[in-house]
């Protein structure tokens, strides 16, 4: 899904950036905020909640009726939004790579072992503007993440055109599939030379990129042959290369790519638990199913839970900003707490290498329901940026994002 909001002016960075010089010396300490009682669960969603609660309770059960209980050795990692794509030349500001770093250290308190960050089409390409400083900002972000120790994982998807998620001025118009692929390819390959990820994923969520290009279809041969593509000629220099899917899209993109010498490792997206017709969890579990009997390692590069069900649940899983903006609300935050205990359960179960929950922001913050339930879903995700960034600042920690740490040291 690859997308964050460029939310903060250069003036609000210098802002920021004089609090942190402020606090840098108090960090270490996290207060809990209070914890969130399931009963106060809005009318207009308790419906939601209650599916979505039984959802993950069945899944837990059907987890711990097959899995033996021993830990595998999973990096827990988490979305370092701060340097996602969508921020566009946000990332370029003087005051946004001591952004990364003000993000990386509120990360690093809360124990996560590594990070995900979004390098999208066509920001690398050599006739996109500037991309020579967006690769530098790159390169000086991965070499922060390296030195603190913490595992890199890279994504290499396509960025969103301007409107809902990015003010990056992108059109496709006339990009051929076949065009996109070889100069997503050759991006590919500045990535790895350049940034040196520990993980890169090639391609993710095909159904997303159908409809980003327009609707061509990229089919389950024309994404292999690009996989095939990208891992017959590259140089790996130390890199694991793995591509995937989201839970929703078909499994027939798992098979294949399963069959690819040279593919290190399938990568599943999870976000929504099932449709009226189908059961993404299920089918995750399809996915890594097959990435094991073909010998593949497992990553979940990007993983929240989707606050939908039944027909809220609509096709293109990524381009619906009325249904993130409902992440917002910490009336979530214990379904939010369930379903990462869930996943970190299915790691181990099925001997993930590494997984990364999106939308990391709410480790730090959420937004009451009441104060915020008539502003729109761009003005509710803004002011969760606003919210996350202050506690930051005063090393304030959301009840979920403690329960994260809890989960990471193993309690």
């Amino acid at each position: 899904m690859n997308k964050f909001f460029n939310r903060f002016s250069k003036k609000q960075w210098i802002i920021i950036v004089i609090s942190i010089l402020i606090v840098l010396n108090i960090l270490g300490r996290a207060s809990k905020n209070n914890s969130i009682d399931p009963s106060a669960i809005p009318n207009k969603f308790k419906s939601t909640y209650t599916e979505l609660e039984r959802r993950l309770n069945e899944f837990d059960a059907r987890l711990s009726s097959t899995w033996d209980g021993k830990k595998h050795d999973v990096i827990f990692g988490a979305e370092l939004l701060t340097a996602n794509s969508h921020r566009g030349e946000g990332l370029l500001e003087p005051t946004s790579f001591q952004g990364n770093v003000v993000y990386l250290d509120a990360l690093q308190k809360l124990g996560v072992q590594g990070v995900t960050i979004a390098v999208s089409y066509p920001l690398l390409q050599d006739d996109f503007p500037r991309s020579a400083e967006y690769l530098a900002f790159f390169k000086k972000v991965a070499q922060e993440v390296k030195r603190r120790g913490m595992t890199l994982n890279v994504e290499s998807g396509i960025v969103f055109p301007q409107g809902e998620f990015t003010t990056l001025k992108v059109d496709y118009t006339g990009l051929t599939l076949d065009e996109y692929f070889k100069r997503q390819e050759r991006m590919v390959e500045i990535i790895v030379r350049e940034i040196h990820p520990d993980y890169l994923t090639i391609g993710n969520e095909p159904s997303t990129g159908t409809d980003l290009l327009g609707g061509q279809k990229i089919t389950v041969e024309r994404y292999t042959q690009y996989v095939r593509d990208v891992i017959d000629g590259l140089d790996k220099k130390g890199a694991l290369i793995g591509a995937g899917a989201g839970d929703w899209d078909d499994t027939k993109y798992i098979e294949a790519f399963a069959k690819i010498p040279g593919l290190d490792y399938i990568d599943i997206h999870m976000y929504p638990l099932g449709s009226p017709q189908t059961d993404f969890l299920e089918r995750a579990v399809q996915m890594a199913e097959i990435a094991q009997a073909h010998n593949k390692k497992l990553i979940s590069s990007e993983m929240w839970l989707y606050k939908a069900v039944g027909s809220d649940v609509y096709a293109n899983v990524a381009a619906t900003p009325n249904i993130f903006g409902r992440d917002t609300f910490s009336f979530w935050a214990p379904l939010d707490q369930k379903w990462l205990d869930v996943m970190a359960k299915f790691a181990n179960a099925y001997k993930f290498d590494y997984i990364s929950p999106f939308w990391s922001k709410y480790f730090f913050a959420y937004l009451d329901y009441e104060q915020n339930k008539s502003k729109s879903a761009n003005q509710l995700l803004g002011e969760a940026d606003v919210q996350a960034v202050k506690n930051i600042l005063s090393n304030t920690f959301s009840s979920t994002g403690l329960h994260y740490r809890s989960i990471i040291r193993g309690n």
